[in-house]
């Protein structure tokens, strides 16, 4: 009964991962180019479109966030490393957890990211995500710290 009862509640987040349909090596699909800022002001519009943002990325232990220099609004960041994942997921995901502190803590990473727009009225956390399946123009900026 337990085996049933965790396999359901995992069901739903294994559909979401597949989702966006995007294999290893296909050619990228066509994105609507949009700001965070629209984006989370208009989730209706975007919801389950593949959308293209400038981005500025924010991990820590509770999980990873895009938001827009421009404007507060941000969204949940979701990526699943495979063996597949093209350099450009590895190279954010270093950034991320493998260069100097873990997390964004003495770094600010930017980049130009394309992915599945998901929005989820009815959550408390975690309303407005955003599946992430391609990444372009990273930029990570060091700085002086206690993780050097």
């Amino acid at each position: 009964m337990k085996i049933l009862a965790i396999t359901l509640l995992l069901l739903p987040s294994l559909s979401l991962a597949q989702s966006n349909g995007v294999k290893a090596g296909s050619p990228p699909q066509t994105s609507v180019v949009a700001t965070i800022c629209d984006v989370v002001a208009h989730p209706t519009k975007f919801n389950g479109l593949r959308i293209r943002v400038f981005a500025e990325v924010l991990a820590g232990i509770h999980g990873r966030v895009i938001s827009d220099p421009n404007c507060p609004l941000g969204m949940e960041l979701w990526y699943k490393l495979t063996p597949e994942s093209g350099s450009d997921m590895v190279a954010l995901d270093n950034a991320i957890y493998r260069v100097g502190c873990i997390g964004t803590t003495w770094k600010q990473i930017h980049a130009t990211l394309s992915g599945t727009y998901l929005w989820r009225p009815r959550k408390k956390m975690g309303k407005h995500v955003f599946e992430l399946d391609l990444v372009e123009n990273l930029q990570v900026k060091r700085e002086p710290g206690d993780c050097d």
